[in-house]
């Protein structure tokens, strides 16, 4: 009635988008009530500014602050023509110029892969067992030295935040791993609730101290036994090795769907490591891949990037990871949330979906087979050389849910994942 059609004037006017929405969950309803009434969508706000200004004494000086971080092995990318690009709060190599290659040599042979960006922290103390319980919706206490377990990370609200690996060294020491974006708000999260429960419990953030190279595929074990660790760990577990001279805390995951190894060191040894990799690599056709060829090789696995895949109101539920919270808990962060949410009907899913010709653009809508209403949006998606089709993942409502829907104006298949290897027997190969 004021005449306020501009979004940031019609925010600030109304006082839309403060106290717990803070401009994420509500916007897009405003942008929509705004477009009802004036017959145009409004641009999204972006005017905020990704990181601070440069102080007086830093403009000055002649400083240019590069508000994304760089890995140890920045210049090492840039060497092997890697185009670089900004994810997570870092720059990182986004393909060397042939991503299906890069994609074959992890599923046919032997890829390495920078992963320093993960976050890391060692958590220790005659307390730790008992924050951790508390605070991972997983069980924590029976995770015996020497192996790891997969564990989310949630809200008050039961939301996912973020996801990571718990690793237990020792009765009383532990290492987590977070997303590359998230590790910041993880640390935070932990310190404040150790504090606030009075928990003997030390935090260190070994994120900027220690980098990590990911060497995964097929040929990946005989690679690391040539550089000096001849018995690697079996699945899900740990060891501390010496690879080509380097200490290294070795870690069997997968993200990639193939045998793999997380290879966490200090960052003054890391480019000495990524060379010797390469050169023991050589006759087996060893090449790095980048991130484009890492969400293709993750997506026919199925597996989720919390803050991509994720919305603000994920819950375990939602993305079919249940399994992964704990009702048998007596307590954990975000547990009665779930408890209370579990009794009321839920009808969006983050599911997979199929079908031929080129995949479509992440964000795209999807829509009803019948009236063409919009019942989600594609949160990632990859044409597979593998299996030659497209392949999707996003979220999907409004039951009864179709099995079979339209996307980019073709007929998908809801498709169960994973797409590839569903029994994972590779990655424990």
């Amino acid at each position: 009635s004021k005449g306020f059609t501009e979004l940031e004037l019609l925010k600030r006017a109304t006082l839309v988008g403060i106290g717990t929405c803070q401009g994420g969950a509500c916007l897009p309803h405003v942008r929509s009530w705004i477009a009802a009434r004036t017959g145009t969508a409004p641009d999204p706000f972006t005017a905020r500014p990704a990181s601070r200004q440069i102080t007086l004494a830093e403009a000055a000086a002649d400083t240019t602050v590069d508000v994304f971080r760089r890995t140890p092995l920045h210049d090492e990318h840039l060497a092997l023509g890697a185009r670089m690009d900004r994810f997570g709060g870092w720059w990182r190599p986004w393909h060397y110029g042939d991503p299906i290659g890069e994609y074959w040599a992890v599923r046919e042979g032997v890829s390495i892969g920078d992963v320093s960006t993960l976050g890391k922290l060692v958590v220790s103390g005659p307390d730790v067992v008992e924050a951790l319980e508390r605070i991972y919706p997983c069980h924590v206490a029976d995770i015996k030295p020497g192996r790891s377990r997969y564990a989310l990370l949630l809200n008050e609200r039961g939301h996912v935040m973020d996801d990571g690996m718990i690793l237990r060294e020792s009765e009383t020491r532990f290492v987590l791993s977070f997303t590359s974006g998230g590790a910041a708000n993880a640390e935070m999260w932990l310190r404040d609730w150790i504090d606030t429960w009075g928990l003997r419990v030390h935090v260190m953030d070994r994120t900027m101290s220690l980098a990590a190279i990911n060497v995964t595929g097929p040929y990946a074990a005989e690679l690391l036994g040539r550089l000096g660790l001849p018995e690697p760990p079996r699945f899900l577990g740990h060891v501390h090795a010496s690879i080509a001279g380097v200490p290294a805390h070795v870690m069997r995951l997968s993200f990639t769907g193939e045998a793999a190894f997380e290879l966490h060191h200090p960052i003054d040894r890391s480019v000495e490591l990524w060379r010797a990799l390469l050169d023991a690599g050589s006759d087996l056709g060893i090449r790095p891949h980048g991130l484009q060829a890492l969400f293709g090789l993750r997506l026919e696995k199925g597996h989720v990037i919390v803050g991509m895949d994720t919305e603000l109101d994920t819950t375990p539920r939602r993305i079919g990871m249940d399994w992964a919270a704990r009702m048998d808990k007596p307590a954990f962060i975000g547990r009665a949330a779930l408890e209370r949410t579990a009794k009321l009907p839920d009808e969006r899913r983050w599911v997979g979906f199929s079908m031929d010709g080129p995949a479509p653009t992440e964000g795209t809508p999807i829509l009803h087979p019948d009236n063409g209403d919009i019942i989600g949006n594609v949160t990632g998606s990859w044409h597979s050389p593998l299996l030659g089709k497209a392949l999707m993942l996003g979220w999907q409502r409004r039951p009864p849910h179709p099995d079979r829907v339209r996307i980019d104006g073709r007929e998908a298949v809801v498709t169960p994942t994973p797409f590839y290897d569903p029994e994972g027997h590779r990655a424990r190969a």
